[in-house]
């Protein structure tokens, strides 16, 4: 009998452990989500490198073969990846499940009928958060049948970890009376709307598409007539229209960074940028 336990004890140690899934996502906001749904069962990827902007990323080689391989690409949607869609059909990959974490999700800005229209930035409102990583339980759940009740638990630890980081930024923003800013695009949308900040002026109303004078002379007299602080330049992007408008405005030009690197996870992200805020506001 005892030589049978052990040959069983050895056996079981000597069997293959299951291949864990291969997650490709697009901007590393999403690494933290998926990692935190998926857990010990898959291995996440990002596409997007450090420093570049969603919206005029071009695909590498690199990125392709990551594609190639993947088992789940985890995306935005809403036309925040517009390069997506011609990767998935060249990586001629027939097994990759796509999921569109924007899905069920109400977009500032969209317009009824038109797919890939409305302000993509959803991921910078916590609460929203909790239903995309909702989203990518249910396409785990598709794709691996027999870790549900495994994602099913990870997602509510990070839906409670979502809700918490939500109280925290809400109690930290609530002393601030006026919390009026500019901001570089069209990012921080739904963050304003979640608490409370009102946004006086957008730099550039298009991503990568520079202000006119005139633009910069309404957004500054805005700055002037709203008593605003702070102006929120972007990493992903030139600084420079942001340093003329802080500087003939005679306010602060402070940074947010709404994708950060996958390096950073989002709560560290999302502090990181809640610490801007604060500092923009005093």
């Amino acid at each position: 009998m005892r030589s049978v336990l052990i040959l069983l004890l050895l056996l079981s140690l000597s069997s293959p452990a299951s291949p864990k899934l291969r997650i490709v996502v697009t901007i590393p906001p999403l690494k933290s989500l998926a990692e935190g749904v998926v857990g010990e069962r898959g291995e996440v990827e990002v596409l997007l490198p450090p420093g570049a902007s969603p919206h005029t990323y071009e695909p590498t080689a690199e990125a392709m073969k990551k594609l190639s391989e993947a088992d789940l690409l985890v995306m935005i949607g809403a036309g925040l990846e517009p390069w997506a869609e011609e990767m998935v059909k060249g990586a001629g990959n027939k097994k990759l499940r796509v999921v569109e974490t924007s899905k069920g999700i109400k977009l500032l800005g969209a317009k009824e009928g038109k797919r890939g229209t409305g302000n993509p930035h959803i991921w910078l409102d916590p609460l929203l958060a909790v239903k995309m990583a909702r989203n990518i339980a249910e396409a785990l759940v598709e794709i691996d049948p027999q870790g549900e009740e495994i994602y099913k638990a990870n997602f509510e630890k990070l839906r409670r970890r979502l809700k918490e980081l939500h109280e925290e930024i809400k109690r930290r923003l609530a002393p601030f009376r006026n919390k009026r800013i500019v901001t570089f695009h069209r990012a921080w949308d739904y963050f304003a709307r979640r608490y409370g900040i009102e946004i006086v002026g957008v730099i550039e109303e298009s991503p990568g598409r520079s202000p006119t004078p005139r633009r910069i002379a309404e957004i500054i007299d805005a700055i002037k007539g709203y008593g605003v602080k702070v102006v929120f330049a972007e990493p992903q992007f030139n600084p420079k229209a942001a340093e003329v408008i802080a500087r003939e405005a005679g306010v602060k030009l402070l940074l947010l960074d709404p994708l950060g690197s996958p390096k950073e996870d989002y709560f560290k992200l999302m502090r990181r940028n809640l610490r801007a805020m604060e500092e923009g506001f005093r």
